[in-house]
């Protein structure tokens, strides 16, 4: 009766662990999903964000070259009409005259400073997203590697420890303790993995941000 019980619960504990292979193999499968579809969303993201700069610079480059025309062309209105009056003289801070360069002169700089801020879009932000884009790529493979590695390693385990199951002899039961520690060490290191794996992704999130 005893051996009975003994023998079933060796095949209770056998059902088991097989069952918790299967499970580790399948949420590393799901796990190479994850990474795929999360390196898709933020190439993605990242490119719609490096479009819309390089966009953005192009709009503020032609707002600036606008400004300048228009200051250009009011500027040589004004000079004109001092050059053709017969009473050419400096104009006073409280004339209409004074007001236009005042108003043609911040014009210039705003001018100046669109011509800057379109820059900066097309140059200055964009290099450290297409930086970030490489850094998530690299960090993304090297990950789905790891899960590659993981994958083969416990597949090779349990190939052994099938094959040592079905000869049991003196010899086979110490290959099936060692292989069984193998096949341990793997799910704890899978499953380490899985939680490294989460961190390291929400750090490069962190980075690019």
């Amino acid at each position: 009766m005893s051996s009975h019980v003994k023998l079933r619960k060796e095949r209770v504990s056998v059902v088991d662990y097989d069952i918790q292979i299967k499970e580790v193999r399948s949420q590393l499968v799901d796990q190479l999903k994850v990474l795929d579809l999360q390196l898709e969303q933020k190439n993605q993201q990242l490119q719609d964000l490096t479009d819309y700069l390089r966009r953005r610079g192009e709009i503020e480059s032609e707002y600036a070259r606008s400004l300048e025309k228009l200051a250009e062309r009011f500027t040589s209105r004004i000079k004109s009409s001092f050059q053709s009056s017969k009473f050419v003289k400096e104009p006073s801070s409280n004339s209409v005259s004074q007001a236009w360069l005042t108003l043609l002169s911040q014009t210039r700089q705003e001018s100046r400073d669109h011509n800057g801020l379109s820059e900066s879009c097309s140059n200055f932000l964009t290099q450290p997203l297409t930086h970030c884009v490489e850094y998530t790529q690299r960090l993304a493979k090297k990950s789905k590697d790891i899960c590659i590695q993981l994958q083969d390693g416990l597949l090779k385990v349990t190939t052994e420890l099938q094959a040592v199951r079905e000869k049991p002899t003196t010899q086979n039961v110490f290959r099936l303790l060692s292989t069984q520690r193998k096949a341990l060490l793997f799910v704890a290191v899978c499953r380490h993995g899985e939680h490294t794996t989460s961190t390291t992704q929400t750090m490069s999130v962190q980075r690019g941000s």
